[in-house]
């Protein structure tokens, strides 16, 4: 009768070429709905584009200088606040 309690479980966040991967889908997938759409849809997908294009660029510069495996660290109080001799 003792059933194992569901435990969450974190998911791992994607990774920086996964999240380029999905963005230069996602822009093809909008690219291939073009020739068929009407004037205001293309108008739509046009910006939907050029949106996930400059998000694209971001990961890219991303990618390149490494920045989201660059540790954080949490620094207690602020700048200037330490104690100054006097």
């Amino acid at each position: 009768m003792a059933e194992k309690a569901n435990k969450k479980v974190k998911k791992r966040a994607p990774t920086t070429k996964e999240r380029i991967a999905k963005l230069e889908k996602r822009i093809a997938d909008l690219e291939a709905l073009m020739p068929e759409a009407s004037d205001r849809q293309q108008g739509s997908y046009t910006r939907q584009i050029r949106e996930l294009q400059e998000q694209l660029r971001i990961e890219q510069v991303h990618a390149l200088s490494k920045y989201s495996q660059v540790r954080h660290y949490k620094v207690s109080g602020s700048y200037g606040s330490g104690k100054r001799p006097g």
